[in-house]
């Protein structure tokens, strides 16, 4: 299946292959990610015939069946990327409020590293992933994510920002808070220009 990595390591660079692309509206697999292709058909929506939705054009009221799951970071221009909105899940795995941190604050070292790469490519490139993962907690479990990250840009053209939907696959409630740690399972990708 195209896109699919196996027990790719965290520290390892993430490669988005043009042999590898999936059209944006099959972003979200079909077979499962409901949630995700709930979204993705709502950021297609508001996107119209433009390359992507603006930040402020989020509406929440929307789109509340997706709130507790929801993220969304903004760029910074020296490479990181600060929350902007983190929905109640990521608050109880992380054990934290994310709105106003800075990825780099909240991640190990090199787990913060993997994933700003990531997320900067989607940037330059005008891209967006659907990807599992597999993070480790503090109390050792491991706890699978399935996440789903678009762009959004104030000019509609160039990426600003980026919404992104998780469904934590685990239950926070004996997982304990997650440390950063992540092995990517299964990534798929595509370009958000119109196919």
């Amino acid at each position: 299946m195209a896109g699919r990595l196996h027990e790719t390591d965290f520290k390892q660079t993430m490669e988005f292959r043009e042999e590898d692309r999936y059209p944006i509206a099959e972003l979200a697999p079909r077979e499962d990610a409901y949630l995700h292709r709930r979204f993705l058909d709502y950021w297609l929506e508001l996107r119209g015939g433009r390359a992507m939705p603006a930040y402020a054009e989020l509406d929440p009221v929307e789109f509340p069946w997706a709130l507790p799951n929801i993220f969304v970071t903004e760029a910074l221009p020296e490479g990181d990327f600060v929350y902007r909105i983190a929905g109640e899940e990521h608050t109880q795995h992380y054990r934290r409020n994310l709105k106003g941190a800075r990825l780099s604050d909240i991640m190990q070292p090199e787990a913060a590293k993997a994933i700003l790469e990531r997320w900067q490519m989607l940037i330059e490139m005008r891209a967006a992933f659907f990807i599992v993962t597999d993070h480790q907690s503090d109390a050792g479990a491991s706890v699978l994510g399935e996440r789903m990250v678009l762009p959004l840009g104030n000019d509609h053209t160039t990426p600003t920002h980026l919404v992104g939907i998780t469904n934590f696959l685990s239950s926070s409630a004996y997982a304990g808070s997650l440390l950063g740690d992540q092995r990517v399972r299964y990534v798929r990708w595509s370009r958000v220009e119109r196919e």
